[in-house]
Order: structure tokens, then C-alpha cells, then sequence
């Protein structure tokens, strides 16, 4: 487990990330994260924009299973 520490930045505190976890992340400088606190840990997720996920679709239906004739 890593660690990293909590500094002051008016008027509130930040949290540091290195380059290294926002990659293992897969996010940006200034992209948005979901986070949740469950007991005493802090859970920080990429958020999920619906458009990314489908930014690479035509429109076109595909069927997974193919259409079979009676």
C-alpha cells in the first residue's frame, strides 16, 4: 500500500496524485472522479460518461445471436 499525504490548499485540503496513479487509473489531468467513503477509506473511481462509451457506435443494431429461418 502506498501513501500519500493531505496538503493545504486555500481554502481547503488536497490530495496529491502522481502521474503513476492517475495512469494505473487510466485518467487526465482535470477529468471528473467519483469518489465514496465506506468505514475510513476513500474509494476513487474514473467517471463514467455515457458518450465514451459509446463514441466509436454508427448506429447500426448488431445481434449477437443470428437470426435463424422456421
Amino acid at each position: 500500500m502506498s501513501s500519500i499525504t493531505i496538503k493545504k490548499w486555500v481554502p481547503s485540503s488536497a490530495i496529491k496524485l502522481s502521474e503513476s496513479v492517475l495512469s494505473s487509473l487510466n485518467v487526465k489531468n482535470n477529468e471528473e472522479l467519483e469518489f465514496q467513503i465506506i468505514g475510513n477509506k476513500l474509494i476513487l473511481e474514473k467517471k463514467i460518461i455515457i458518450e465514451e462509451l459509446f463514441k466509436d457506435h454508427n448506429g447500426e443494431e448488431k445481434n449477437s445471436i443470428p437470426n435463424e429461418s422456421i
